[in-house]
């Protein structure tokens, strides 16, 4: 018994040639295909990830509109914040003091070296036996 596809096929086997006739006119029409690369590139790395480039896209545009909105010179205001506040000159000098005292000073004394009763066990000569 034929499957239905094969008494699809058998029915509509005389529109085959001029199915291929109308094919061939449509292909001739669109003259030059697209290079294969771009094309490959474009099915692959653009169009699965439509969401991500949208998103990417309406980010920067957030991002440009911000920066235009803004204006202003941030150099310029940076240079306007005029002279420091005296205590604020007090305390990095003694911050800069402090700093130079830690790094000068040996704070922590070296330990005397442990004699053998104050010792563990575990740092005993190998030499020794203990009974």
């Amino acid at each position: 018994m034929k499957t239905p596809r094969e008494l699809l096929l058998d029915r509509h086997k005389s529109a085959r040639p001029h199915l291929d006739q109308i094919r061939n006119q449509v292909v001739c029409k669109t003259g030059t295909t697209p290079p294969v690369f771009a094309w490959r590139a474009w099915r692959e790395l653009i169009l699965p990830a439509r969401r991500a480039w949208i998103c990417l896209a309406a980010g920067w545009v957030v991002i440009l509109a911000l920066n235009l909105t803004t204006g202003g010179d941030a150099s310029v205001v940076a240079n306007e914040s005029g002279p420091m506040n005296p205590e604020s000159v007090i305390a990095l000098q003694r911050q800069e003091r402090l700093m130079a005292q830690l790094i000068d000073e040996d704070t922590e004394p070296s330990l005397p070296a442990k004699t053998p009763e104050q010792r563990p066990r575990s740092e005993a000569p190998a030499g020794q036996k203990i009974v």
